[in-house]
């Protein structure tokens, strides 16, 4: 739910943004859960131009904050005394990364 002030500093339809505002609108979608439909329909803004906007930003300006570690620590695992380990990370779009000790 948006604050107050947040609602107040919300552009007016039609009105131009710069790139820094349309960053942050990207921003919050990613972090929103909505789909684009629904987060543009709140917001006030097209589809079209969200996602003209997340193509041109590129995908490295766009960063998701997450309350996971950036790395786990397998230490303990990889001391346990078994024949065979098998790690796999599941890496998005079907791309899977298999490591097998043992």
């Amino acid at each position: 739910m948006k604050t107050r002030q947040e609602v107040r500093e919300r552009a007016p339809r039609g009105a131009r943004r710069n790139a820094e505002q349309w960053r942050s609108l990207v921003r919050s979608h990613e972090r929103s859960g909505m789909t684009q439909a629904a987060f543009c329909a709140q917001e006030g803004i097209s589809v079209m131009s969200l996602s003209n906007w997340r193509k041109r930003l590129g995908d490295g300006a766009v960063t998701v904050e997450r309350s996971e570690p950036a790395f786990i620590d397998i230490g303990s695992v990889m001391s346990t005394p078994a024949s065979t380990i098998t790690l796999r990370l599941d890496l998005g779009g079907g791309l899977v990364l298999t490591v097998t000790r043992g």
